[in-house]
């Protein structure tokens, strides 16, 4: 046995959230968490190492190499994503189940429910770093925005000006797809891009390699947080939301005792089980206001969007005023956006999502054929 076989080797220099990932990830496990970590490019010591992440050029789990710079290369979590897994997700696809087995031991003899976390916590928290590190947008134009052509100018369009028009509305129909009206500057890989010397700041490897070991420790708390959430708290939900889908009225679900997380857990019932009607809107009890609540299931759209967000014009209506006009006994509130409506009743909470659902057929037409959309890519 060599001095270097309990070491983990990074390369030097600037280091990233996807390298540091990869050494508090590993140092979870109990028989690697003693491993010394070495930053280098030193051949020689990548070739006695017992792991090599980010760098040397090669990806052989086997050998617990763990790169993705080399050329040619494209490794992707799952069939159909889009995006390239650096050295964390690499390291994650080998050993994230028995990282999770060992830190949730819980769950380490249930099969399906490690195979749930073990999908869940990459889409959640790896793949973010995944995609950082390869420089992948987080946006794409999305296929049901209608493309920017060009049409054929007719004889009244021929001037320069009418030329400049039309570039003008194509710019900005670009930027209303691509352009972010802010910047998000508190993630993950940002806060450990922060550690990093700065450029005014003298240089010394001594303390580049201990700042390097605190975004390690950045990194490993920040995976916890995520996998002590998805198997301790989403997780048990999962049961929650089956026995409300099992007695759904239509699209609308009632979580009679407790609700938890449910969004995430009801589009992978509405594939597993193969329901025919959308989901649109979960209804529970808020304890700490007595009241029932009604949430829009989320859309197509992103976070922010819903399948069926309630009536226009009951929005950012309360108590007397709101019953006027929905004519709903107990109505207390409907949020501005149309995402949430209270009710004082259960039956009424019940009554104010079925009117929102027979009030906009044509909407609800239009998210019945999305939905069947989404279901042909099921098969």
């Amino acid at each position: 046995m060599t001095a270097l076989e309990h070491t983990i080797v990074v390369h030097i220099g600037t280091f990233h959230a996807d390298d540091a990932l990869c050494c508090a990830m590993l140092t979870l496990l109990p028989e690697y968490k003693d491993f010394k970590i070495i930053r280098t490019i030193d051949k020689s010591v990548m070739e006695h190492s017992f792991f090599v992440c980010d760098v040397g050029g090669e990806y052989i789990p086997e050998k617990n190499r763990f790169d993705h710079h080399q050329e040619g290369y494209f490794e992707a979590f799952e069939p159909d994503s889009k995006i390239k897994m650096a050295a964390a997700g690499l390291v994650y696809r080998h050993y994230g189940k028995q990282i999770i087995a060992s830190i949730c031991p819980e769950i380490a003899q249930d099969e399906n429910s490690i195979n749930i976390v073990f999908t869940k916590l990459y889409r959640r928290f790896v793949q973010e770093i995944d995609a950082q590190d390869n420089g992948i947008s987080q946006w794409e134009l999305s296929s049901d925005k209608p493309e920017v052509t060009k049409s054929e100018p007719s004889a009244q369009q021929t001037s320069e000006k009418m030329g400049q028009q039309q570039q003008q509305q194509q710019q900005q129909q670009q930027q209303v797809a691509f352009h972010p009206l802010y910047n998000i500057n508190t993630s993950l890989s940002t806060r450990v891009g922060m550690l990093n010397l700065d450029w005014n700041e003298e240089f010394s490897k001594d303390k580049q390699d201990t700042k390097f070991l605190q975004a390690v420790a950045l990194c490993q708390s920040e995976f916890l947080s995520h996998l002590n959430y998805i198997a301790r708290v989403l997780l048990p939900a999962r049961k929650l939301v089956e026995r409300a889908l099992q007695n759904r009225i239509g699209g609308i679900i009632v979580f009679d005792d407790a609700s938890g997380p449910w969004k995430d857990h009801v589009r992978a019932l509405e594939r597993e089980l193969n329901i025919d009607e959308p989901i649109l809107y979960g209804l529970m009890f808020d304890k700490g206001r007595k009241q029932w609540s009604a949430v829009c299931m989320s859309g197509w759209g992103g976070a922010f969007s819903n399948r069926l967000p309630f009536p226009q014009k009951w929005r950012s209506l309360r108590d007397a005023d709101l019953e006027k006009v929905c004519g709903i006994a107990g109505s207390v509130f409907v949020h501005t956006s149309g995402f949430l409506a209270c009710n004082s009743t259960k039956e009424g909470i019940i009554a104010m999502a079925t009117k929102s659902i027979e009030l906009q057929k044509e909407e609800y037409e239009e998210v019945k054929k999305r939905f069947a959309k989404e279901k042909e890519g099921w098969k």
